[in-house]
């Protein structure tokens, strides 16, 4: 939960993630089974998450690792809903800034494709309502993935192939956690003047 709101993450959100959980909130969930953490550890893997610890209550000591993370959630205000308002409004305005940087674009003739067909796309996709005037096709390596369309907006998913065959202007990056690789694979697209745009947070363009 930290990371996801800390990063405006929103496209977290998706049907293999249904829950976003918290330490409190977990502790919640196991505490009527007589369950509770002890140890939790933080990781990068899918944009930043937690490994949870649990045991039977009191059966292990709270490790300083845990009692770390507890106090960066407080510090982050999880457990005040005024948080999860701000998230809410960052979240819309976030959304304004993609439309609108896509739409300049567009109206300055350039081609904009997007790069990856991940599930957390499909978030971002409809909650901005992006449309195939947007985004020209999405490129994935995955086969199955391919010659499909993206759920609700029917934007066409393409080979890899595709999107070296005739390099697009912008890219929108949606496999954003995996920035660093394939920057590093891509060097031709950045050598014919291509540049990518992280749709969550702030919409950079790098």
């Amino acid at each position: 939960m930290g990371d996801m709101i800390g990063g405006l993450a929103y496209d977290q959100l998706y049907a293999e993630h249904m829950y976003i959980w918290s330490i409190t909130s977990l502790n919640n969930a196991f505490r009527p089974y007589g369950m509770e953490i002890f140890d939790a550890e933080h990781n990068d893997f899918h944009g930043g998450c937690m490994r949870y610890y649990l045991c039977k209550k009191s059966a292990h000591g709270k490790t300083r690792r845990l009692l770390d993370a507890i106090a960066k959630e407080t510090a982050l205000g999880l457990g005040d809903s005024d948080t999860y308002n701000r998230f809410r409004d960052a979240c819309e305005d976030s959304r304004l800034r993609l439309r609108s940087q896509i739409s300049r674009l567009r109206s300055e003739g350039k081609r904009i494709v997007g790069y990856g067909a991940t599930a957390k796309s499909a978030t971002i996709i409809n909650f901005c309502g992006l449309t195939v005037d947007d985004i020209e096709f999405i490129s994935d390596t995955t086969p199955a993935k391919q010659h499909k369309f993206t759920p609700g907006a029917h934007i066409p998913v393409k080979p890899h192939e595709e999107f070296v065959r005739d390099y697009p202007d912008y890219a929108v990056l949606f496999a954003w956690n995996h920035f660093s690789e394939i920057n590093a694979k891509e060097p031709e697209f950045r050598e014919h003047g291509g540049k990518w745009i992280i749709p969550i947070g702030p919409i950079d363009i790098l």
